[in-house]
Order: structure tokens, then sequence, then C-alpha cells
């Protein structure tokens, strides 16, 4: 009962804490309410333009200004001969009076938005300064966002921002530009063309309608793009809690809801398993409460004395719980992280932190007396209203029938049933998508994701460094690979389609990068991996209704990153476009094959490899960081691995998801066991003297334990008859979320049920078989 009740409590407070920690930063701004991203059903992102815009044409907006990456640490900035590699972000100076929590701890934001200004962060400012003193007046130098190629620009730091700890901007920012300082969007000739290099937030005058405002922002926007796209606002709320956002730290609802209703259930075991023993307890302190009411006691007596128990017990519980969570918060910070289905990567993520302050301490407190309180009131009051005539006569004993306790055992075995059956549903989920075909080639391939060269012909001297090692046959350069593909195109849809155009993903490659690819062709034009050949995957040739008369028009649309079309080389197998637990696979991919040096920003390097050895990995890096440092004077982390298990690392959120369900189901399951073997262990007892009687009227061990077994096996199956639609719904829902998913899986269910039964069975025998081997004579004596 204890351990139950400690455990359930451990994690209650582990998940309290983080999920009261997601609301407070989603709400973190007293004017939420009024402050809103604007965005479209697609993604939440703006352009450099949008700001003014609403500004001038939209009298609600009280204030506005954008918010985007200049560099996220893939530029190298040197400040007094030293090398780093900072994230910047660039706003605008009403930025900070929307935010006002974000100040300053040292200099002024008065020359902020003069070119050349800077702002850093504590932890910046701390690597920066030699001595530990001020950095104001320093240099930074670097292009985070050059306005022509040459000399670095320089920045002076003017100001040392608060650490972005625990709130809606993201943790790791090292450097605040001032967003007018972006001159090479300021010259673009065709504005509002940058999606996806800013958010533009607003902030609505007090008593401003919210529809209004959308409204009048829907006819902005349809002014200035010539595209169809919903476009709406979102509140910082509804911000933080969305996955189509990038810039912020976020959350997911649907984790926080999963975690919340799971450990309210394990809670309500605990809780269950302390009413359902104290139930039992109560008939053997029957005598001790017909004594304390012949001594005197009052009705209400007995009931304090029972609630002031379980209040003192539960308080016990509660501080081992406290330690126990406290040790736990590592290993369930990376689980819940982890377990966002790919919605919040761990940058974007606010970690678990145990509060321990005096009123935290207080709230955990008052939640455990409450606890002790709702614990102990139904035994208190099941054992305080029989008079002591009644336990004299047997009254008290009769009545106690196990009523209460089976509903208990009922309801915690359901409980544990839905778990196990979705641990097994989500095991089987995994491994299926772990073996989804790619149709391309993944063995014998490191992969490098790199920022450290924005043109592919800047990688000569790596290609050439890593050709010269044993271990290595043949280096290729591109962007993009099966399941990871992060740039896509948008091509005019055929004439008579219900859509404007259609979305492409598409790979660009040098020669070598196309072969180690491994597609497998279903049709080859001769022209194979010429620069300018555009393979086209059997769904993209089938959406733009390939044919030779459209064939060099869609050739000649291919104009991505430098890489430039001219013909169609030929259509292969349809490979995937994105990892396999999206909600979405298209299946619309290309590959745009063109010479080196005209690559611009191919951020890929495959390598061909002779094996997959440790040694051979621990080769090519040390390479790769050589050139880094070489090139960039130093080594910037990059996402590296062999292509497979990298392929396959793509699914770790839904790995750490399938954990941490298994983990409660354990939990689950012990709970819902312990509350068996305890209640096996009383009634077993108290059917010792039944038993007896009908073994001198001719019945046997054998026959007295299947009848015990027998009652306690119809429990188990009334709670798998209530678990199993249970699960079968919410496996339903869960598989919702994968569009590669599996269709068969009633064998998970059947499993849960036969897992559930032989454990429990197991854990209850040995009591039964106890009670059926008790010798009549011994316990008749007792009477």
């Amino acid at each position: 009962m204890a351990v139950g009740l400690v455990v359930s409590m451990a994690f209650a407070l582990l998940i309290g804490n983080y999920v009261v920690q997601q609301y407070h930063v989603a709400y973190e701004n007293p004017d939420h309410a009024r402050i809103f991203a604007v965005g479209s059903d697609d993604y939440i992102v703006g352009s450099w333009w949008d700001k003014d815009e609403y500004l001038s044409k939209i009298p609600e907006v009280e204030a506005a200004s954008r918010f985007g990456y200049a560099t996220m640490g893939s530029e190298v900035a040197m400040v007094e001969d030293q090398g780093f590699a900072p994230v910047v972000i660039s706003v605008d100076k009403s930025f900070f009076d929307i935010f006002p929590y974000y100040s300053l701890v040292e200099g002024s934001l008065n020359e902020f938005t003069l070119y050349g200004k800077c702002l850093v962060t504590e932890d910046f400012a701390n690597k920066i300064s030699k001595d530990s003193g001020s950095v104001i007046g320093k240099i930074i130098e670097s292009n985070f966002w050059p306005e022509d190629d040459g000399d670095p620009q320089k920045y002076e730091i003017i100001g040392v921002v608060k650490n972005f700890r625990n709130t809606l901007v993201q943790s790791n920012i090292d450097v605040i530009i001032c967003a007018e300082q972006h001159l090479y969007y300021a010259k673009q000739s065709t504005p509002f063309t940058s999606i996806g290099a800013y958010v533009t937030l607003i902030k609505a005058k007090e008593g401003s309608d919210r529809n209004e405002l959308q409204d009048k922002v829907i006819a902005v926007n349809s002014q200035n793009y010539n595209w169809q796209s919903k476009w709406q606002l979102f509140s910082l709320d509804e911000l933080y809690f969305n996955d189509k956002q990038f810039f912020f730290n976020g959350g997911s609802k649907s984790t926080l809801q999963m975690l919340v209703v799971v450990v309210l259930l394990l809670l309500v075991c605990a809780i269950f398993n302390y009413i359902n023993l104290n139930m039992a307890l109560s008939g053997k302190r029957a005598k001790e409460m017909a004594t304390r009411r012949l001594l005197g006691a009052s009705q209400k007596s007995i009931l304090i004395k029972y609630i002031i128990e379980s209040v003192v017990f539960t308080l016990i519980c509660f501080i081992l719980a406290l330690l126990i969570a406290k040790a736990l918060v590592p290993m369930m910070d990376e689980l819940i992280i982890g377990s966002t289905n790919g919605a919040v990567t761990s940058e974007r993520a606010i970690h678990l932190n145990l509060g321990l302050s005096l009123w935290n301490i207080l709230v955990y407190l008052i939640v455990a007396i409450v606890i002790g309180i709702l614990a102990g009131i139904v035994p208190a009051i099941f054992a305080s209203r029989f008079a002591p005539i009644d336990i004299v006569r047997g009254k008290f004993r009769r009545r106690n029938k196990m009523i209460f306790s089976k509903v208990f055992i009922i309801f915690q075995n359901a409980v544990a049933v839905v778990l196990i059956a979705m641990a097994l549903l989500m095991e089987a989920q995994m491994r299926h998508m772990l073996n989804r075909p790619l149709n391309a080639r993944s063995e014998n391939l490191y992969y490098i994701e790199s920022m450290a060269f924005s043109k592919g012909d800047e990688a000569s001297p790596l290609i050439s460094s890593l050709m010269a090692l044993p271990q290595v046959k043949s280096v290729g350069i591109g962007r993009g690979v099966p399941s990871f593909i992060s740039m896509s195109l948008g091509l005019p849809s055929p004439e008579g389609s219900d859509e404007k155009y259609l979305t492409i993903h598409t790979i660009i490659a040098d020669t070598t990068y196309f072969r180690l690819l491994g597609i497998h062709p279903l049709e080859d034009r001769g022209i194979g991996a010429q620069f300018g050949a555009v393979w086209l995957s059997r769904s993209a040739a089938e959406a733009i209704q390939l044919s030779d008369s459209t064939e060099f028009h869609y050739a000649r649309n291919f104009r991505i990153n430098g890489a430039e079309g001219d013909y169609i080389g030929g259509i292969y197998e349809d490979i995937p476009t994105k990892n396999a637990s999206e909600t979405e696979q298209d299946t619309k991919s290309a590959i745009v094959v063109d010479h080196l040096e005209k690559l611009f920003y191919p951020n890929a390097v495959l390598v061909e490899t002779i094996d997959e050895s440790k040694g051979t990995e621990r080769a090519i890096m040390d390479v790769y960081q050589d050139f880094c440092e070489q090139k960039l004077g130093i080594y910037t982390e990059s996402g590296h691995g062999y292509l497979k298990p990298r392929l396959a690392s793509l699914l770790d959120p839904v790995k750490k998801g399938m954990r941490l369900i298994e983990l409660f189901a354990v939990l689950a399951v012990m709970i819902s066991l312990l509350g068996l073997l305890a209640m096996s262990t009383y009634f077993s007892d108290e059917s010792t003297k039944e038993i007896a009687i009908r073994k001198v009227f001719g019945s046997d061990v054998n026959l007295e334990t299947k009848r015990s077994v027998k009652s306690y096996m119809i429990l188990i199956g009334i709670s798998c008859l209530i678990g199993i639609p249970l699960a079968i719904y919410i496996a339903g829902e869960y598989l919702k979320r994968f569009a590669y998913r599996i269709t068969s899986y009633w064998w998970a269910f059947v499993a849960a049920v036969l897992i559930m039964a032989v454990i429990a069975l197991a854990t209850i025998f040995w009591q039964i078989r106890r009670a059926a081997l008790t010798n009549p004579a011994t316990e008749l004596k007792k009477e």
C-alpha cells in the first residue's frame, strides 16, 4: 500500500510540476490575450515588411515587432581574437515594449536601432569576458546577415539582456541585433516574398475585438501575397502550443493531457489501494472500535481518528515521494521532452524542474493532506457507523463482503489492461515504422549535416581530405535524404486540378550524391545524372501528368538553391519525404542534379564507406573537425552519423513516448498487484473458517483453490471487459497520429488480457493455496 502511494505521488509531483511550468510560460505575459503572432494554416511565419503594413493600415495595432533568426549557430563570430558560433536573433526595439520583462541588466536600448549595434545575453557576456568585467563597448565581428560579400560586419555591444530561462524565447540565444539592420531585405525589389525569415508579433489596443482584428490582417495580407492561404492570428498560448512554429519555445498540449490523465489514474489507483486495505483492516480493528465506543468514544471521534491516521500516513508517503521525485527528474525530463512526437525539439522545450520553494512545499503539503483526507474518509465512515453490539454479534463481519474491494480491484486492473495493451501496440507501431521501406540506399553511408559552407565548391577541400582516407570510397554534396527532405517547390497544378499549386519535396545533389542516394529507377530517359537532370518520384510524375509535351516546361520550373533543371532524367519509385511518425506522408518528390559549384547552401555530406565501424566514424569526424577549424576558426557541432541509424533516430520522440507509457504500464500493474496481494492476503485469512467447514463436509484442497481462484478471475474478466473497449478506442486515436501505421493489432488486446491474467493469478495463487491447505481442526479450535 505504502509503496504504491509513494511511487504514484512521486510521479504526480513530477508531472504536476511539468504541467504548471508549461502553462506558466504560455501565459507568462500579462497581456497574452492581446498579443498575437500572424501566420497561416501552414506555418506561423511572416515577412520582413509585414510589421510596417500592420502599423500603418490597422488602427487597432498598438505595437508590432519582427522576430527572426539571423543565424542559428552556423556563423563564426570573433571577439578579441576569440572564436564563437553564437545564436543570433533580430527584433525591433518595440519587442522590449511588448515583452517588458525581458529586461537589460546593463547598458541601454537608446542606440539599439542604429546600424552596427547589438545586445548580448548574460551567458554570452560571461563567455566573451576574459576578466569578468563589463562587455559594453566590445566589438563582435561576423557576417550574420551581410549586406554585401566582403569584410565582416562589426557590431558594438551596447547592452546585456537578462538570460532567457523558462520563458517563451529560447534559452540558447546569444546575440540580439535590430531587425532594421537587415538591409538585405530592405533592398528587395519584390517585397512580401521572404516567408519563413520572420514572425510578426502585434499587440492590439485594449478593447480590440480579435475577430475584427483578424479580418483586417487577412485583408492586408490578401493584398500583399499572391497565393491563397488561410491567414489567422495566434495568441501567445496558442503560439506556444503549436507545432507549426519554430521561433519560440513550445510545448505539446496532447502530451500534457496524456500525462495528466495517466498520472491521475495511477494516483487514484494508489488511493483506492489505501482505501481498500483500510476497509479490510476495519474488520480486524472491529474489536478495538467496539472497546473505544464502550469506553465512551463517540462516532465522530472514531471518524476523526481514522482521518488523522490517514493524513499522517499520507504525509510520510509524501516526504518519501518528494525524495524519489527529486532523484527521477533527469530521467523524466528526457522521457517527457522526447515524447512530443517531434512537435517540440529539445532546444525548444521547457525542461522539467521540481520546484522546492517555500510556496511549492506549502502547496504540496496541502495536496497531500487533501489526499490523506480523501483516502481515509471512506474507511472512517465505514468503521464509525457500527454500534458495539453490531460487532459483538458479528454483524460487521457479515456486512464486510468485499463490495468496495471488488469495485477498486476492477478499476485498477482495467487501467492496467489499457496501459499494457497500449504499450504492446506502441512497440508494434515502432517496429512497423523502423521497417518502412526507403526505396533507396542506407547502408555504408555516413551523413554529416553541415553549415560550414554556403556554396558547394567551398566543400572541395573537405571532399579531398575525406577521399584520402582508406575507409572512404566516395563523397557527395547535396541537401535532403529519404525521410528528411527540408526543401520544397510549389509547381503550378495541371489544368482542371482543384489545387492551384503542387508541393514537390526537392533534393539537390551533385552527381556523386545522386548516385549514393541509390534510388530505384522505374524509367530512365538516358540522361542519368547529367547536370540539369531532374528526377521525379512516381507520385510526382503522376501528379503533374508528365508527358512529352510538358516535360521541358516542368523541368525548367525546378530552380532551387542554385540547382537548375533542364531535362527530366527519369522517374523513380516513391521515397518517403518525411519521417515515419509524421501525420501526413506526401510522397511527391524530386531530385535536381547540378554542378557542385552551383549548389547554394547544400547542407549535407554523404560519405560512402567500406564499413560502419566506430573507427571509420572517428576518422571521418576528425577530418571534418579539422576542416571546420581551418575554414571557420572553430568547430561547429553538426548532426552526423551512419545514415540508417541516423534516420531511425528521427523516431526517438515516438520511442521515448512509448517508454513513458511502458513505465506507466509497469507502475499500473505494480499498484494493481499490490492491491490484489493485500486483499487476497486479508480475505484468505478471513475465509479460512469457511474453507475449514467445507473441507469437513467433503471438500478438498484443489476444489477450494479453484473456488477462490475463480472468484478473482471473474473480477479480472470484468476488468478486461471494461478495459479492452477503452483500449481499442485509445489505440485508434493514437494511430491516427501516423500516416504510416499498422492495420492489424487485435493480438495486442488479447496479449494484454493474458498478461494481466497470468500476473494476477501468480500474485494471488500462493495466498489462496495457503488458505486452502489449512488444517480444519486447527482453524475450528479458534472458535
